[in-house]
């Protein structure tokens, strides 16, 4: 039996968990983006760890014959530095166009500040222009294409649901 775990922090596992997760059948895995456990406090930190996912997480999971999917988003424990959630939020679409990842999150509400339904309903926004292919550098102008001509929806893998499409 072939199995696909669409909630899976890999980023904060070993390479023991991908060896068992393949002699059990795991085929593929939906790593969303999470909050690390402590304040990010720059944008720096986001462009590493999304980087990681989807780089590295990718390539590692590769090695045992999983095919590895994230979700990109801005956690809400993070969205209530004003500064910070705008940095990022300036970055997540040159992100949500790399191959495997497969829709916006993980996002929600922590405290349920102004500032976090702010950034959830802004990455909500940000997946519906992504789904119908209006991201990237050109999107303001109305410039954009999509991704995935035969779907139309943006995607780069086909349909794997995610978390906010």
């Amino acid at each position: 039996m072939r199995f696909i775990d669409p909630h899976i922090h890999m980023s904060s596992r070993t390479t023991d968990d991908y060896e068992r997760m393949k002699a059990a059948g795991v085929v593929a895995v939906i790593e969303p983006a999470f909050w690390l456990g402590q304040p990010r406090t720059n944008v720096g930190s986001f462009i590493d760890y999304l980087s990681s996912l989807v780089g590295w997480e990718r390539f590692r999971a590769s090695q045992f014959g999983i095919r590895h999917y994230c979700t990109i988003g801005l956690n809400s424990k993070e969205a209530n530095n004003e500064e910070l959630a705008e940095a990022v939020m300036d970055i997540l679409p040159r992100y949500l166009s790399k191959e495997g990842v497969v829709a916006v999150g993980e996002i929600g509400f922590d405290d349920q500040t102004a500032l976090e339904d702010r950034y959830y309903r802004a990455q909500l926004q940000l997946a519906r222009r992504v789904r119908h292919g209006r991201h990237g550098p050109h999107a303001a102008s109305g410039q954009e294409g999509r991704h995935h001509p035969k779907h139309g929806c943006g995607c780069r893998d086909g349909h794997v649901s995610g978390q906010a499409w």
